[in-house]
């Protein structure tokens, strides 16, 4: 099953933690976790997985969670679930700068062609911090 994901929120960075990540069209139940990293990259069934991984270098993820009847996911900073001031890396967490790019991707329990469990990638979705105003 192909996910995706999106990106939501203000164009200027410190209109601070207003922002929103969401994968959407997820296999119902299914757990997830959302990624992120300060690079991208491309490589193709990692580890045996359907898709491909798009985020790569010091990979930092998020808590698992479960997509429910929806088959969806979602992470809000205005909920307190995440913040722009501790983005997570493969060994700790730093705030967003300006000029910082970063990229998000949610990876997935799924299922392959022939109904063995198997996980998969949504797209991948990249932004660049702002500037204060």
């Amino acid at each position: 099953m192909n996910g995706y994901m999106s990106l939501c929120g203000p164009t200027r960075m410190f209109e601070l933690d207003q922002f929103t990540l969401t994968a959407n069209q997820l296999p119902p139940w299914s757990f997830g976790l959302f990624l992120h990293s300060t690079n991208a990259s491309y490589i193709q069934h990692p580890g045996g997985a359907q898709g491909a991984i798009c985020v790569g270098g010091s990979v930092g993820r998020f808590g698992v969670q479960n997509a429910g009847a929806s088959g969806q996911l979602s992470l809000d900073t205005t909920l307190g679930q995440w913040s722009v001031l501790a983005l997570p890396s493969a060994t700790w967490g730093f705030p967003a700068a300006a000029g910082m790019r970063s990229h998000f991707q949610v990876w997935f329990r799924d299922r392959d062609s022939s109904g063995a469990p198997t996980s998969n990638f949504t797209d991948a979705g990249s932004m660049t911090w702002g500037y204060i105003r």
